[in-house]
C-alpha cells in the first residue's frame, strides 16, 4: 500500500481465493496511484485456478500492470518453448520501489496467511524483510527471472554469477569477504546480507556448497528448519562434524502434519545417525511446516 514507484511480485503459487483476490485488488490500487506493477506466477504451481479466465487478473492487466506466466504448461502456438516443462520458478519475492525486498517461502494463497489476515493459517512459514543496499541484488534476481520468463536466450550476466558463489577452497575469511562484497555490510550495526540465487542444477549445487561452508565454520550454534529434511550426504557430514566439535546443532522438521508424507517417512530414516552424534531433532506439530532456514 505504501509503494510509490514500482512493485515486482514473484510467486510459485497464485490462488484466486480470499488472499489472492485481496492481493490483486491492492496491486490494482497501486496501478491507479501510478505505480508500475509486475506480477509473475508459475504456470505449474498455479494450475489449481482458472487464472486465464479470471476477471480480476484481466482487469489488473487492463489497468496497465504486467502479468507474466512463467514457463507456460500450454504455451501459445507462436511461442517456442525454451525451457523443459519441469523447469519451474519457486521463487517468492516482493520488491517494492527497489528499496525494500521480501523473500521466503510464502505463496499467494489462503494457506500461507494467518487467520487474522483472512487466511486459513494452514502453513507455518518464514518471510524476511530486507532493506538497504542488498536490495539491489534482489533486483538482479528479479531481472534473471524476467529474462527467463521472456524467453530471452541472451547470455547470463557472468559478473553477477561470479560474485554470487564463493569457492569452497577459499575458506572462512574469503567467505566473509564475498559476503561483504555481495551483502554491502551496514557500517551502523555490522549486518551483512548475502543474496544467492539458483535457476539451474549447477547453481543449486553452489547453494548447497554455501550451506555446507556455513555449517562447517559455525562455532556456537546451527539451527536448521526444513519441512522436507532430506539433506545430501555432504550436508549430513557437515552437521555431524559440527555437533562433534561442540556446536549446538538442532533441526526442526515436519511432523505427522507434513504435506508430503513420503518425505516425512524418508527423513526419519536418517534420524538415528544424527541423534547418535549429538544433533537434536524436533518435529513441528502445531501446523504444516513450510519454513526453510539456517541460522
Amino acid at each position: 500500500d505504501k509503494a510509490k514507484y514500482s512493485i515486482h511480485m514473484e510467486t510459485y503459487i497464485l490462488r484466486l481465493d480470499n488472499v489472492g483476490r485481496k492481493t490483486i485488488q491492492r496491486l490494482q490500487d497501486a496501478v491507479r496511484r501510478g505505480v508500475q506493477v509486475c506480477l509473475m506466477y508459475d504456470s505449474a504451481g498455479s494450475t489449481s485456478v482458472p487464472i486465464l479466465f479470471d476477471s480480476g487478473l484481466h482487469s489488473l492487466r487492463a489497468s496497465g500492470a504486467q502479468i507474466i506466466e512463467f514457463n507456460p504448461i500450454f504455451p501459445l502456438p507462436w511461442r517456442r518453448r525454451t525451457h523443459h516443462i519441469f523447469h519451474r520458478n519457486h521463487r517468492k519475492i516482493l520488491l517494492v520501489d527497489d528499496t525494500v525486498a521480501f523473500c521466503g517461502g510464502m505463496n499467494i494463497a489462503d494457506e500461507y496467511c494467518g487467520v487474522e489476515m483472512g487466511g486459513t493459517g494452514l502453513f507455518h512459514d518464514t518471510q524476511v524483510r530486507i532493506e538497504g543496499p542488498a536490495v539491489a541484488h534482489f533486483a538482479s534476481v528479479v531481472s534473471d527471472s524476467m529474462r527467463e520468463a521472456s524467453w530471452d536466450e541472451s547470455p547470463r550476466n557472468t559478473t553477477c554469477k561470479q560474485l554470487c558463489f564463493p569457492r569452497e577452497d577459499e575458506g572462512v575469511s574469503e567467505l566473509r569477504e564475498v559476503g561483504g562484497l555481495l551483502g554491502n555490510k551496514n557500517e551502523d550495526n555490522g549486518v551483512c546480507v548475502q543474496v544467492l540465487a539458483a535457476n539451474s542444477w549447477r547453481n543449486m549445487r553452489q547453494l548447497q556448497r554455501t550451506l555446507r561452508l556455513t555449517i562447517k565454520f559455525s562455532t556456537n550454534r546451527c539451527y536448521i528448519t526444513s519441512p522436507y529434511f532430506l539433506p545430501p550426504p555432504s550436508l549430513l557430514r557437515a552437521m555431524i562434524s559440527a555437533a562433534k566439535r561442540g556446536v549446538d546443532v538442532r533441526v526442526i522438521t515436519s511432523g505427522v502434519a507434513c504435506d508430503v508424507p513420503m518425505a516425512h517417512l524418508a527423513s526419519r530414516y536418517i534420524y538415528n545417525k544424527l541423534l547418535k552424534n549429538g544433533v537434536r531433532i524436533y518435529e513441528y506439530e502445531a501446523a504444516t511446516l513450510h519454513s526453510k532456514s539456517v541460522c
